[in-house]
């Protein structure tokens, strides 16, 4: 898998609604490279999966629409945890 094989400074999950299917994604991810910073870009979200993310340690989970200034500070943000 290229998760392994690649060094990546973040991932971004893009997805229209987040699932179960979903967040098993995101626990594979999490399980394989836990310190690289995840964030989820998606339409809706129910609450108990929201949750469940947040309980995964994804870096940020936006919401469409969402303003394009907060987007760049969050990619800023997850880039400066490596300094």
């Amino acid at each position: 898998m290229r998760v392994m094989e690649k060094d990546f400074r973040f991932f971004i999950f893009d997805c229209g609604g987040m699932s179960a299917e979903g967040l098993g994604w995101v626990k594979l991810v999490r399980h394989m490279r836990p310190k690289i910073p995840l964030i989820i870009l998606c339409n809706d979200v129910d609450r108990e999966i929201g949750g469940r993310l947040l309980e995964e340690g994804i870096f940020y989970l936006a919401i469409r629409p969402f303003q394009r200034n907060v987007f760049t500070q969050v990619l800023r943000s997850a880039l400066n945890l490596e300094k």
